[in-house]
């Protein structure tokens, strides 16, 4: 009698919860809804699954499910996630005793409807768990795939290689320009290499950053890169320890990512004439840029031949904001933080004609010294690539960013 009990409340607190649960007489002693008919998943593997017009239904609103088991141990960092471009799926989560862990689903409370659900969790207990995948919907039918990973937290990073972990808000550590939790990556090289270093998430605005170990000293950072909210470092880096950073930038930042470093060659193009650095104050005197409402300091450039403009501004005392203008005060381009830390960089084509480059800052409050470095290249040297997300390594530092500087604009901590 007991058990039946038990098998009773496990199914209405599942139906309550809005998830997809199956019905008393599937039940077995343990779970009281995983029945013989479940399906068995195993850690890091990806499981393609259907909801057929013939799979159970929730009693409660005519959604389809499907049931798996998983065998975790205790401590692990995983996460479970569902993914279907037929209908909004859901995940659910069950304890080995049966209780309710956690219910992630791509449909919200505000009626948005997405491909994927997840479910990140540490297991306490070891033990055999339970999924429930199901529908949001009645009548909803289709294919999902189904993975379940474990997370890698801070340790060792092998390179090449590629790393899935978790940022948590309560980690101890604390990323010293960003406020943010931070994991920490060593690696060491064994002679000079080429590195690209991504640092992807959906769930955080990434930053990345890489410094050389015991020192801490900063090599490079990044924040935003092609467009997106992910980081990347592209650098050519000594043989030595150093380590990767991994935060987000803003101070609550928390949820997956992946780190990847692969190996790779670039070959830097030497800069034209008219390339240089040049330095500035942003004073009481800042003249209004163009009708944008902001003001800054205007620097002009002729430009006589098509090139690839590679522009960066560094600041310890502003928080740099490059425009570029032509001649008709059009916007040709503008950037905050791509140079790493609060540094901006723009590297884009350039056509002949007359341009302004105006320093600013993010706040027109901001007053303090600035250095503006432009580097000039023939298109022909980039091969093809993408020129807006082109990234050069700095021959001098072997740091990220534009020639002779290390391109994070903070030096170390």
């Amino acid at each position: 009698m007991r058990l039946r009990t038990f098998a009773l409340l496990s199914v209405a607190l599942f139906f309550s919860l809005g998830c997809a649960s199956v019905t008393p007489s599937s039940a077995d002693q343990q779970h009281g809804f995983a029945g013989p008919d479940s399906e068995t998943l195993t850690l890091d593997e990806t499981r393609v699954g259907e909801l057929g017009r013939s799979a159970p239904v929730n009693p409660r609103d005519g959604a389809p499910y499907r049931v798996y088991q998983i065998d975790l141990d205790g401590g692990d960092l995983i996460a479970l996630n569902v993914s279907s471009s037929d209908f909004y799926p859901g995940i659910s989560l069950y304890a080995p005793d049966g209780s309710f862990l956690a219910h992630e689903s791509a449909y919200d409370d505000w009626g948005w409807g997405g491909d994927e659900a997840t479910v990140t969790r540490r297991i306490v207990t070891s033990g055999r768990y339970v999924l429930v995948v199901s529908a949001s919907e009645s009548g909803n039918t289709g294919t999902f795939e189904l993975s379940a990973e474990r997370l890698q937290e801070a340790g060792d990073l092998d390179v090449p290689g590629q790393v899935s972990g978790f940022l948590a808000r309560g980690d101890g550590s604390r990323h010293p320009n960003t406020g943010a939790a931070v994991q920490v990556f060593p690696f060491e090289l064994s002679q000079s290499e080429w590195l690209d270093m991504r640092l992807e998430s959906n769930d955080f605005d990434a930053y990345l950053t890489l410094v050389e170990a015991g020192t801490e000293a900063v090599v490079a950072e990044n924040d935003d890169w092609g467009g997106s909210t992910d980081s990347r470092i592209l650098a050519e880096l000594d043989a030595g320890a150093y380590e990767l950073w991994v935060t987000g930038f803003h101070s609550e930042s928390s949820g997956r990512f992946t780190l990847r470093v692969e190996e790779t060659s670039v070959s830097r193009p030497d800069p034209l004439s008219g390339s240089g650095t040049v330095t500035g104050m942003l004073s009481e005197d800042r003249m209004p840029i163009g009708g944008f409402g902001v003001t800054g300091n205007p620097h002009t450039l002729s430009v006589d031949e098509p090139v690839v403009i590679d522009l960066s501004m560094h600041s310890y005392q502003v928080d740099p904001y490059l425009y570029v203008l032509d001649e008709n005060d059009q916007l040709v381009g503008e950037d905050d933080d791509s140079a790493g830390s609060l540094d901006a960089r723009l590297v884009m084509p350039l056509e002949p004609g007359e341009y302004t480059i105006w320093a600013s800052s993010f706040y027109e409050s901001d007053r303090g010294d600035y250095e503006l470095v432009i580097d000039l290249y023939d298109p022909s040297d980039f091969d093809g690539d993408f020129i807006g997300d082109y990234i050069m390594g700095d021959s001098t530092s072997g740091g990220y960013g534009t020639s002779g500087s290390s391109g994070c604009g903070c030096g170390g901590w």
